[in-house]
């Protein structure tokens, strides 16, 4: 038959893991020729705790999200980003392309045709410029439009959304 070391009780745990006391041998010459291995062995930790002492229990503040994770969340499928970005894209693509086409008499058309390049690095700079609050850590507001203080201005979240969704239609 074999038998199963009965566990420790809770008093033996608890002096085998709070109070930790340890020792390294630095400088100290063996006798013999060791190995390397050997010699960096030469740690002794012990562990003993007094009943008298008070069990301290830490509290642990989550830690805050990371940037990645803000980003991520932010341009998921049910974050504020996709919406608000399509839609300022769309709204100074529309201004632009409208006074290209009165000025040159380029239709809307033929100039998505004819400068895509211009298109992609100015939606990757309203992408950019959208992020920027997030990134600069301002207290202000960050880069999500809801976070705005709510004062009288004729350029409010749901007038940016509205008309986003205009220009994108």
């Amino acid at each position: 038959r074999t038998r199963t070391p009965t566990p420790p009780n809770a008093q033996e745990t608890m002096a085998m893991s709070l109070t930790l006391s340890s020792r390294v041998a630095l400088g100290a010459r063996p006798a013999v020729k060791a190995t390397k291995s050997a010699r960096r062995a030469a740690i002794v930790a012990k562990a003993e705790m007094s009943v008298d002492e008070p069990v301290v229990e830490a509290a642990v503040a989550p830690a805050p999200a990371s940037m990645k994770d803000n980003f991520v969340n932010a341009m998921s499928f049910g974050g504020w980003a996709p919406e608000t970005i399509n839609g300022r894209v769309a709204q100074i693509a529309f201004v632009a392309g409208l006074g290209a086409e009165l000025s040159t008499g380029e239709s809307f058309t033929s100039q998505f045709a004819h400068h895509v390049p211009s298109l992609v690095f100015a939606s990757g700079l309203i992408t950019l410029a959208s992020f920027m609050p997030n990134m600069q850590n301002t207290t202000e507001y960050k880069a999500n439009p809801a976070t705005f203080k709510s004062i009288e201005r004729p350029f409010t979240v749901e007038a940016e959304r509205t008309n986003g969704r205009g220009a994108m239609v």
